[in-house]
């Protein structure tokens, strides 16, 4: 009973830091705090902070292990908050990446370890509220997903990667996302790799 209070006791906080200019060994100087709300804490998954003028978001599990998403002005300390109805488990490796695309829609994928994939996008552009559960991308090898991460390509391409399969079994798979048609296809005929590449912090299984 005290692991669980102590678990359902830790608080999201949001360090504002300001970093040196000139003086390399010199650190980040913390200019404020946000405490963001009580977070799951059974195990050391990884939360997801994006920020785009005039607004920031950070997603992450709650106290219930449900995946929840905080909004707010950079001009104001309210967030607004909205739960997914997704509830993780005791699983480090379902961390949730999330990222906005040209259009101001944001992507967000998380809650998986080699298990189908979980994916969301707004319906309304800077919108945390109007998330809406796709599940789905090309439609191809999402049935064992892993390690989710959207990123830049060198032509700003918004691009989203993922491992299909199991460790020391998988393959890299690369989408990238059309905005005149709002879909992803493949990035390339076949996966760039057969084996695990992706380097994260925690470990794999």
């Amino acid at each position: 009973m005290g692991l669980l209070a102590a678990i359902i006791l830790c608080t999201l906080t949001l360090s504002v830091t300001t970093l040196p200019i000139g003086n390399k060994s010199e650190s980040a100087i913390v200019t404020d705090t946000f405490d963001i709300g009580p977070v799951w804490a059974g195990d050391p998954v990884l939360f997801a902070l994006l920020t785009q003028a005039p607004y920031q978001y950070i997603a992450y599990y709650d106290a219930e292990r449900q995946m929840t998403v905080v909004q707010r002005n950079l001009n104001e300390r309210t967030w607004t908050s909205t739960k997914l109805g997704i509830i993780t488990d005791w699983d480090a490796h379902k961390y949730i990446s999330m990222a906005i695309d040209d259009d101001g829609n944001i992507h967000l994928v998380g809650n998986v370890h080699a298990s189908p994939l979980i994916y969301l996008r707004t319906a309304q552009p800077r919108n945390a509220s109007t998330f809406v559960k796709l599940n789905r991308m090309v439609g191809m090898n999402e049935t064992s997903s892993t390690y989710p991460i959207f990123f830049r390509g060198p032509e700003n391409e918004f691009i989203f990667t993922y491992r299909d399969g199991r460790s020391g079994d998988g393959n890299q798979i690369y989408n990238t996302y059309d905005l005149k048609t709002k879909t992803w296809r493949r990035l390339l005929d076949k996966p760039l790799t057969v084996k695990d590449t992706v380097e994260d912090e925690v470990d794999r299984h």
